[in-house]
């Protein structure tokens, strides 16, 4: 077993972290790093809208306060990932805080 992960890990002088890394790196995955930061910036937007939906207000408040999450939501995306992002979580917090 020590031969088998010595010539795994190329001898004794490469590292093991280096190594899952770069099996890793070969490995295919069923979503795209572009889906995963949509998604990320879809929760980060749910997670506003859902704190905003909190308030408890009616009526027009509601309204005003579903655009300010939405507001909310698309001020984070843009600083976290990008005008996309920033799109994605404005419909995140609108729609969460419906």
């Amino acid at each position: 077993m020590e031969v088998w992960a010595r010539r795994l890990c190329g001898g004794w002088g490469t590292s093991v972290i280096g190594e899952v890394w770069r099996i890793g790196a070969e490995v295919p995955t069923p979503l795209g790093f572009t889906a995963v930061d949509l998604l990320k910036d879809l929760g980060i937007g749910i997670a506003i809208g859902m704190l905003a939906g909190t308030t408890g207000t009616s009526g027009s408040a509601r309204g005003r306060m579903v655009l300010l999450a939405a507001v909310v939501g698309f001020v984070a995306g843009l600083l976290i990932d990008s005008l996309v992002g920033g799109i994605v979580a404005a419909i995140g917090g609108g729609g969460a805080c419906w």
